[in-house]
């Protein structure tokens, strides 16, 4: 290897590692962080809860941390409280396991009054959506056509070539909403998804999207899918690709299910100055970073 390329190696390696150690420790992403250990340890309760027999009085050490992480969270003011919602539901669905086996000890007495303290600051109406708890599902439940299910995976393929007829942003919404049912690591949903039209997005990249394949110009809207670094410990450093790849396998087949064509482009998967361009024009946290494009549009006939 050539100095020059053995510095450049050292240059993009420092640079990742900076911007690693501050999405890790920098108070500007808290928040981020705790609500991505909110839901996991949510997740905990939940997985305790799905087993056949789960022991009598099963992780109390947890559920006080969730309370801690819940404090905390509410202290910094958020926006929104949707992953607080998260843990008084699956605490309900804990409370009542236990309440259905008539077992009470000082800890469940414990977990009861932190509950209801939570619960009271987040009311919810009686036909409310419930965030988390329990699910029972039927092999009944799962009756689909296979026949069908076989021709949406063997009829997708990788599309360079559109009709120019316009991608609706409805139609998008729906299919990203139900690749949004694919498994995270910990539940935590680590993946956001952008929509830029094709021509913006190539004329802000430039040089950027070169080597793709000449059809960049025909794209009607580009994707682009972030994993969120913020929302893994440092021990899950590349967990944001895993979650991010899943997500875009399972958004590849629903976007062909509401017929919109289109083809993954991979990406750097490390931080670069064209990156940044990027999200500093449409306000993309730094805590993100791009693990794929989708260019899609519409199938020619």
């Amino acid at each position: 290897m050539s100095v020059k390329a053995w510095v450049s190696k050292l240059r993009i390696f420092l640079r990742e590692t900076r911007r690693n150690r501050q999405i890790l420790k920098s108070p500007k992403y808290q928040k981020s962080r705790i609500e991505a250990e909110i839901i996991r340890n949510v997740h905990s309760i939940e997985k305790g809860l799905s087993l056949a027999a789960p022991r009598l009085g099963f992780g109390v050490a947890k559920i006080k941390e969730l309370f801690t992480l819940c404090e905390t969270y509410l202290a910094l003011k958020p926006e929104t409280l949707e992953c607080l919602c998260f843990a008084r539901d699956a605490l309900a669905a804990y409370l009542d396991f236990h309440a259905a086996k008539n077992y009470v000890d000082e800890n469940i007495s414990a977990i009861k009054i932190a509950y209801e303290k939570l619960a009271s600051t987040l009311p919810r109406s009686e036909n409310a959506e419930i965030f988390g708890g329990n699910e029972t599902l039927a092999v009944s439940d799962m009756v689909f056509d296979a026949e069908q299910v076989e021709r949406l995976f063997n009829t997708r393929h990788s599309i360079r070539e559109f009709s120019g007829e316009s991608v609706s942003d409805e139609d998008l919404e729906k299919a990203i909403k139900l690749a949004q049912r694919c498994p995270s690591a910990c539940n935590r949903q680590g993946v956001r998804i952008y929509s830029i039209s094709g021509k913006t997005l190539v004329a802000d990249m430039g040089k950027a999207l070169e080597g793709i394949g000449g059809f960049a110009n025909d794209v009607d809207k580009f994707l682009l899918v972030t994993g969120k670094k913020s929302a893994y410990r440092a021990d899950e450093k590349n967990q944001f690709i895993v979650s991010a790849a899943i997500f875009c396998a399972y958004l590849s087949l629903t976007l062909h299910t509401f017929k919109i064509a289109s083809c993954i482009i991979q990406r750097p998967l490390r931080p670069n100055n064209s990156w940044d361009k990027i999200c500093d024009k449409y306000k993309i946290p730094r805590d993100e970073q791009l693990v794929a494009l989708i260019g899609v549009g519409r199938y020619k006939k």
